[in-house]
Parts: C-alpha cells; structure tokens; sequence
C-alpha cells in the first residue's frame, strides 16, 4: 500500500505547479500577468509555502492548498519509510532474521493487494515478527525468502544476486516448479545454501497431516473421497493423497476427480496403487455429476470461494465430509453451523516458519536418508556430530531423491500410529514399500533393468513385497539407535 501511495504523490506532485502556473501566467490579477519565467519561479515556491509576491486568484489559491496536501502526503511518507528502515534494522540484529523478497509487481497488483487481501509475502511477514518484506536488493538477515508470483522471476533474482544471498540461508517457494524435478545440479557450490519448496505441495501436506483418512481406514471401511477441480491445488491434493495415504493392504480408497486434461486423465489413469486403491477420472462437469458427489464419504472443493457448490452439497448430502479450500481465514463453519464443513489453505497456518524455514519434515527427511546411507556403509551415527553428518549426505542429493525422503519422513507418523494400533512390523514395511513404489510410479518410473536406471527411471525392486530380498525387505526401516531416537523425538 505504501508503495502505491507514493506512486500516487509522483503522478500528483506536478498538479499544484501546473495550476499555479496557470495562475500566475495566463489568469493573473486585474488583467495583470507574469512572464514564464518569473510563473515558473513562483509556481515552485508555493511548495515551499513561501509566495513571491501577493498575486491571487482561484488557480494560485487551489495550487498552494494542493501544494500543503503535497508536502503533508510527502512528510508522513518519508516518516513511515524511516520508522520501516528502523523497524527493519532492529529486526536484522534478531537471531533468524528473514526477509521476504517479493516484487513491487506482487504488492501493487490490484487484485492482491486492495485493502483486505495479502500477497503470500505480506502474509508470511505478518505472521513472523523477526521478518520484513525487502526492497529489491539483498538485504542483510540470516534467511532471504523468494517469494515471487512467478518463478522464473525467482530464480532470476537468485542469480542476480547470488553471492549477496550466499551470505544467508535462501528458501526459494515456487508455484508451478516442481522441486521433484530439480536437477542435481542443487549439488554445486552455487545453490549450498538454497532450499526449494511449493507452495501447492506444502497446502496439500498440510492438509492430509491434519485431515488424515487413517482413523477410518483403520476401523475397516473402504472410502470414496471427490476432489471437484483438477486445478493446481486439486493436483497436489491429489498428488499427496496418493504418496502419503497409504494407510492399508486391505481396506481401499476411492478417489474421483473432476476437471482434468487429457494428458493429467491418462496419467491418473495408468497410475499403480500397489494395493486396493483407485484413482476414477470423470469426464463430465462437475454441475452433470452432482448425484456422485452425493454419494462419497469426503468432498474436497479445491476452487477457492466455490460457495454455490457447497450449498448444493450442503443440501444433497447429510452425511459426507465437505472439505472447501480457501485461502482466507473466514469462518464458514460457523456461518453454516455445520460440524461436517471444514476449511483448509489459510495463508497463516501454510505460509510460516514452521512449514518454510523449521520445517520438522525436512529435518526428520535428512535423518532417514542419514540412516539409509548407514546400512549401506555399515557405520553408525555418532550423537555429536549427527547434525553436520546427515547435512553432509543431504547436499549430495538432487531434487528427486530429497522429495523422496521428504515424502518417507511425511509418512512416518502414520506408521507409528499403526504400529501403536498392534499392525504387525511385517505389515508396516509392505505398508513402507508401497508408499516407496507409489513415489516412483508417480514421477513416471517403471520396473526393469538388472539395477537401478536414474536417467531411464527404471528401477528392479519396484514389485511387490513378496518379491523383494529379505534384505531389501528389511532397509525399509530406520534401524540407526541415534537416529531413531531424534526421529521420535520430532515425529
């Protein structure tokens, strides 16, 4: 908002010299005028309230009462930017400093920024008192947050100013790049200190953290949850509803959705659960098929303020869940006094430290992938140096084999919840290996080769579990004391 407002005295500063000009040059008093010159001189002076001579009329009186509103406007700017640059200065000396870089196009656009609503800049600022939104340098703080509307305007800052950012740690949140895809090129000197995440994935994390199907899949029911739009949230809903929800070999669920393309159809499509699980594509609009919907355990509105859809819900069926994604913190269920209505996607509890900067999942993920590079060299975590160890082994992963373990470390609790519900440990690393295999079907592996084939996404072990060595079998779990010990500890 401040930006605009002084956008706003640049475009309207000239107004009181032009009507002042005018006033001096062309309208005059008593048929009286003066030269150019001398209505240039004058005409600047009424900024500095100090009039040449006693000259007036109408267009003099209206330019010296615009000149004051000019002055005032200018003054409260330049005091709000001095207590900013204070607040900021005050804010680099804290421990875990952040600041937010997110674009004079993100914070002037209109349809962001209008008075009510927040760009994800302005939100995740808003929530972290040891955080500021940046200008368009690099600023001196422990973390820099690049949080651009478009990615590619990220990564373009990031290698604009890489050496100034290499100073800090840098988290580069992206919207349609997905970090799965990332090269190993994040191994280099240049990205040490880089972290990427998505902002769509973190929501639909998120969301199955707290909004699991477990409790009633373990009671032994088979589900059928809708997800109404095959947008970019509903992709990632879907996406980690298919890497994360692995909760049984029995019991199955069901998931329909609406809205996709052809090439995302067919991909859903040919995807392999590993268990009873399906993904059912629809064709139809979603209005054509509203008699479905009536019929499933869970509906996940993912097309923000998709309220004509809700009510139809509300009135067709009295018995499902009705999920509605919306970024805003607006109380719908207690509007609607409805227990079966729940919101997800408020900027406040995704847009955050905890989820971008002491993010736990990313921490228990460098600890799994520590213990998994431990069975295969035969070593041992030592307690003292864990933290720069598993650090270590994590800089020499790319952007595929991270999300792996991301999405290991994601589905920890669930087999921790299981093993606490009496599944047997057998049945918890079948469990395991789905998950692992689900992960690799959905960025397009497949089963073949003598070994594993990174370049031609062809890996031996994705079969089913009868089928794995026992000692395949067995690296499904974190075995390292050391390690287990701290995993439990965060989980």
């Amino acid at each position: 908002m401040l930006r605009k407002i002084e956008k706003l005295i640049k475009l309207f500063c000239w107004v009181p010299f032009l009507i002042a000009y005018i006033g001096y040059y062309v309208i005059g008093q008593d048929g009286v005028t003066m030269s150019a010159a001398e209505s240039v001189y004058a005409a600047i002076a009424i900024y500095f309230v100090n009039p040449v001579n006693e000259m007036t009329n109408w267009a003099i009186l209206t330019g010296e009462l615009l000149s004051v509103i000019v002055i005032t406007s200018i003054l409260i700017t330049a005091v709000i930017r001095i207590k900013m640059f204070f607040k900021n200065w005050m804010i680099r000396r804290k421990s875990g400093s952040v600041a937010v870089y997110s674009g004079p196009a993100e914070i002037d656009d209109d349809d962001v920024d209008n008075g009510s609503a927040m760009s994800p800049a302005e939100r995740y600022v808003d929530g972290d008192p040891r955080s500021y939104i940046a200008g368009d340098r690099p600023e001196k703080t422990d973390n820099h947050i690049l949080m651009f509307n478009d990615d590619i305007t990220a990564l373009d800052f990031f290698h604009q100013y890489a050496d100034e950012l290499g100073k800090g740690q840098v988290y580069i949140c992206f919207n349609r790049i997905d970090q799965l895809l990332i090269a190993n090129s994040i191994q280099s000197e240049e990205y040490k200190n880089v972290h990427f995440c998505n902002l769509n994935d973190l929501t639909a994390r998120h969301y199955w953290k707290n909004n699991s199907l477990i409790d009633k899949i373990y009671e032994g029911r088979n589900l059928k949850v809708a997800i109404t739009e095959c947008n970019d949230i509903g992709k990632a809903i879907i996406k980690y509803a298919y890497l994360n929800n692995v909760f049984s070999l029995e019991n199955s669920i069901e998931y329909h959705v609406w809205g996709c393309d052809v090439i995302t159809a067919g991909f859903y499509k040919g995807l392999d659960t590993m268990n009873g699980d399906r993904i059912i594509v629809h064709n139809n609009r979603i209005e054509e098929d509203i008699d479905i919907l009536s019929n499933m355990d869970r509906v996940i509105l993912t097309q923000d303020s998709s309220l004509n859809m809700l009510q139809q819900l509300m009135y067709l069926n009295v018995n499902a869940e009705l999920h509605c994604y919306t970024e805003s913190e607006a109380n719908l269920r207690g509007v609607y006094g409805s227990d079966r209505l729940i919101t997800f996607g408020a900027a406040k509890n995704i847009i955050s430290r905890d989820n971008i900067i002491d993010d736990k999942m990313s921490t228990i993920a460098k600890l799994v992938n520590y213990d998994y590079n431990l069975q295969y060299s035969g070593g041992n975590a030592n307690r003292d140096t864990l933290e720069s160890d598993m650090e270590k082994e994590w800089k020499k992963l790319g952007g595929f084999l991270r999300g792996s373990n991301i999405a290991r470390a994601d589905h920890l609790w669930i087999e921790k919840y299981l093993g606490e519900k009496g599944v047997p440990s057998e049945t918890l690393m079948e469990i395991e290996h789905v998950r692992w295999c689900r992960f690799h079907f959905f960025n397009r592996w497949k089963c073949g080769g003598e070994k594993k084939d990174a370049e031609r996404r062809l890996h031996p072990l994705l079969v089913p579990f009868k089928d794995l060595p026992d000692s395949e079998k067995k690296k499904d779990n974190v075995t390292d004391p050391v390690i287990k010990e701290k995993i439990e500890k965060l989980l």
